[in-house]
């Protein structure tokens, strides 16, 4: 197993496995939320993004760890972080903020913080991250010719877990559909 700090000023933390299986920064957030919890040092909760996967959120639900949601962007993560009083939050892309240890997000210290309940239980990555479930997501974007559609939208966002979502609404009738 080996961590990876990325080379775009080492603010990405990506982990693989023997088996070449990576870890999503959704992954490593679990791992870290749950050792802090359970070390009881965990001050608060869990900041993740729009995108993060439904799949942490459950499994934060089920150790009663609070976790909300910011736009996507270290900034609205660090900025709902202070909002909430938080130490601990981040994005799918592994870009993780430990705000009781440094400033901004650095990939080595997520490294070493994934790094510590490894240590401390003697379980592997794979073992730690199986209290979490990856749940199936894709992201379409839409075009819309009504920039006014966007309170719908807003609307859409909040729906349960399970249930399809929209997030924000792409409202330039020029830009070419992808997905």
């Amino acid at each position: 197993m080996w961590a990876s700090p990325s080379m775009a000023m080492a603010t990405v933390c990506s982990w693989w496995t023997p088996a070449a299986k990576s870890s999503t920064g959704d992954q490593l957030l679990f791992i870290i939320a749950q050792h802090r919890a359970d070390q009881g040092v965990l001050q608060g909760g869990v900041v993740g993004t729009v995108m993060t996967n439904f799949g942490l959120e459950r499994a934060l639900e089920e150790r009663n760890i609070p976790f909300c949601r910011a736009s996507v962007g270290d900034r609205y993560v660090l900025e709902k972080l202070k909002m909430q009083g938080w130490q601990l939050g981040g994005e799918s892309s592994g870009h993780i903020l430990c705000l009781d240890l440094a400033t901004t997000g650095d990939a080595i210290v997520a490294a070493l913080q994934a790094l510590v309940p490894m240590v401390e239980s003697g379980l592997s990555l794979t073992e730690l991250k199986r209290g979490m479930t990856k749940l199936p997501q894709v992201m379409i974007n839409v075009r819309t010719e009504d920039p006014g559609r966007a309170p719908l939208v807003r609307i859409c966002a909040t729906r349960p877990i399970g249930q399809p979502r929209a997030l924000r609404p792409w409202p330039r009738a020029d830009t070419p559909f992808r997905h």
